[in-house]
């Protein structure tokens, strides 16, 4: 099975002349340049790397050119169209090293070693991600918490081939 990860998302048109702005959430962002075929779901289109006319960085942003795209009208239907990429066409990453996506379903316990709960889902703010956490509390009156992923303060270990965490705060 092919597994669709999500990386980005195309942002505004730019200019009149069909450029389009990219979002990538990708730790560098070039590196989504990196990863192809892109797959848009919402309209089932696929993009090859050969479909990029041209593409340059503009206020720490990329904006793109596709071929066959000669004006502002003809790219908007692009706005906001997520971007996704097979799975399998990740790289192989070094032993302690994990993708965002390898975070998500781990278990979270607090230092006193009681599960906090499991991770939902990852937010990104721009300062930092926060990973928003389900609690497995019943009588707790909050059904989910946020805990900014930032080493050591707040998460003090993640051992993905455990899908455990250990955060600092007592909660």
């Amino acid at each position: 099975m092919n597994k669709k990860i999500l990386i980005g998302k195309f942002g505004k048109p730019y200019g009149v002349k069909g450029w389009i702005k990219l979002i990538s959430y990708t730790t560098i962002s070039k590196k989504i340049l990196q990863y192809f075929p892109w797959y848009l779901i919402s309209i089932k289109k696929k993009y090859v790397k050969s479909d990029i006319k041209m593409q340059q960085n503009y206020k720490k942003k990329i904006i793109i050119l596709l071929k066959n795209i000669h004006n502002r009208t003809e790219i908007e239907f692009l706005n906001n169209q997520k971007i996704f990429i097979n799975e399998k066409i990740l790289p192989t990453l070094k032993y302690n090293q994990y993708y965002w996506k390898d975070l998500l379903n781990c278990q979270v316990y607090n230092n006193m070693n009681i599960n906090i709960g499991i991770v939902t889902k990852i937010l990104n703010n721009t300062i930092h991600d926060i990973l928003v956490i389900k609690k497995i509390f019943k009588n707790s009156s909050k059904k989910t918490i946020l805990i900014p992923f930032i080493y050591p303060n707040y998460i003090k270990s993640v051992d993905i081939l455990k899908k455990n965490i250990i955060i600092n705060p007592v909660l």
